[in-house]
C-alpha cells in the first residue's frame, strides 16, 4: 500500500501533463482527481506517523479556497465559477503534491 500511495500521484501527474500537452485539455477535472489522489496517498503515508499532518492540510487547503474566492470577487466583482474552479484546481494540485512531498520524508524521516 505504501508503494502504491508514493507511485500513484506521480502516476497520476504524468497523466496529467499528457493530457494537457496531447489533448490541450484546459478544464480542472483531472487536476482535481490528481489533488484527490494526492490527499489519498498523504493519509496513507502520514497517518501513522504523524495523524495531525492530514488535518493541517485540509485546514490550509479551506484557507487556500477562501483566498482564491476573496480574490477572484475582488478582481472581476463577481465570482465566476468556471475561472474559479480551473484555478482552484492547479493551485491544489501544486499545494498537494508539495504536501505529499513532504509527506514522503515524514514517512522515511519521521
Amino acid at each position: 500500500m505504501v508503494l502504491l500511495a508514493m507511485g500513484l500521484p506521480i502516476l497520476v501527474w504524468l497523466v496529467v501533463v499528457a493530457a494537457v500537452v496531447q489533448f490541450d485539455f484546459h478544464g480542472g477535472s483531472w487536476f482535481c482527481l490528481l489533488a484527490i489522489v494526492n490527499f489519498w496517498a498523504i493519509f496513507k503515508l502520514t497517518f501513522t506517523k504523524t495523524p495531525n499532518f492530514i488535518w493541517v492540510i485540509l485546514f490550509t487547503t479551506m484557507v487556500i479556497a477562501l483566498i482564491l474566492v476573496i480574490w477572484q470577487v475582488l478582481r472581476e466583482y463577481d465570482l465566476i465559477v468556471r475561472r474559479y474552479w480551473r484555478m482552484l484546481t492547479r493551485v491544489l494540485a501544486l499545494a498537494t503534491t508539495c504536501w505529499w512531498m513532504a509527506g514522503v520524508l515524514i514517512f522515511f524521516l519521521g
